[in-house]
């Protein structure tokens, strides 16, 4: 009885079983692949051969030979007998297709640079040369420490009078006194003049703190124009476009191959310790006008600039001192280049520590 049971029991597990088994596509899926894999194992041997291959034997067949008789062999054609074949002459070339590409017409090329004008119109070359200046550095900020505002002058005080001392008595006799106008006046006189002094001299007029704040901005504002670079005016084009300016401003027409051509000289300057904190090494152009005399006519004018106001401003103070040597016995248009060269022996590291805000 049990094991009837039992046996109930597994079957109806079993077919809990296969009822999942049933449920799932992938299980199905895969018994039908194994079924139908395995009948068409099953039946590949009864399946008819249909690639037939040669044998060795079929490949390597024996193939007859066959000889002539003597009189089939009269029968092939003699070539011995044949004339030799000519073959057509070749063609000569004529002479203008031998050389169909001929350079001895063309012009040798010249071997000597053309000479540079002097012209100064349209576009002006000006007789300018100068090489380009370095990239600019990033701009400084300058910070300026806050003054404090002046305090009022405090008004000068009498001083204290000295109290009077009680004299011991002696036996010995006193001294003779000395004249009362010596004694008197003298004191008096200094007196008055120091008094006379303090009126004369005018009392600082206080400052208020907008005025204080104004002038720091200010001189903020001419600092940071001095160490902040401006390509404006730079480049060689910009130099011969302020030159044409300037001389017609100068002369009151424009400049004409007739003219005197400009003479350029260069100068070395002293590096301002004011601009060791930029560490460049700048060039700037002056342009400016000397008489028989040697001596400077108008004001200079700086036609290429430097990229640093700092350094325009010293190359004008450059050409003040310049010595000029003017032969032409006339007026004469002279062309400047000032350079400054960066040294460690004008500026030393720690010297000058960069500008920072």
């Amino acid at each position: 009885m049990a094991s009837s049971k039992q046996f109930q029991d597994r079957a109806a597990t079993l077919g809990q079983r296969w009822q999942q088994l049933w449920r799932n596509p992938t299980a199905v899926s895969a018994i039908a692949s194994l079924g139908a894999h395995g009948l068409l194992f099953l039946a590949l041997p009864f399946l008819p051969d249909t690639s037939t291959k040669a044998t060795e034997s079929e490949i390597r067949r024996s193939v007859g030979v066959v000889e002539l008789t003597p009189d089939e062999q009269k029968r092939l054609p003699d070539f011995s007998t044949l004339p030799p074949i000519e073959l057509p002459p070749l063609s000569t070339p004529k002479p203008d297709d031998a050389a169909p590409f001929s350079f001895s017409d063309l012009p040798k090329p010249s071997t000597t640079l053309p000479e540079p004008s002097d012209s100064l119109l349209a576009p002006p070359p000006l007789p300018i040369f100068i090489p380009p200046i370095a990239p600019p550095p990033q701009p400084y900020q300058i910070q300026i420490p806050t003054t404090p505002p002046v305090a009022a002058s405090p008004q000068p005080s009498a001083p204290p009078s000295p109290e009077p001392t009680e004299t011991p008595q002696a036996d010995t006799p006193s001294p003779q006194p000395l004249p009362s106008v010596a004694v008197e006046d003298g004191p008096q006189l200094s007196q008055d003049n120091a008094q006379a002094d303090a009126n004369t001299q005018p009392s600082p007029t206080p400052r208020s703190e907008e005025q204080i704040q104004q002038d720091l901005i200010a001189r903020q504002q001419e600092l940071r124009e001095l160490y902040t670079y401006n390509p404006s005016g730079t480049s060689v084009e910009e130099g011969n476009i302020g030159f044409v300016n300037w001389f017609r401003e100068v002369f009151g027409r424009d400049y004409s191959e007739g003219d005197a051509k400009p003479i350029q000289q260069e100068a070395e300057a002293e590096y301002p310790k004011l601009a060791c904190p930029l560490k460049q090494s700048p060039r700037a152009v002056v342009g400016v006008v000397v008489d028989a005399e040697n001596q400077i006519v108008g004001e200079p004018e700086v036609l290429q600039s430097s990229g640093y106001r700092l350094f325009n401003e010293e190359a004008l103070k450059v050409i003040e001192s310049y010595p000029f040597e003017n032969s032409t016995g006339k007026e004469q248009v002279y062309l400047i280049g000032v350079k400054f060269e960066y040294s460690e022996e004008v500026c030393p590291p720690g010297l000058a520590p960069a500008p920072t805000g």
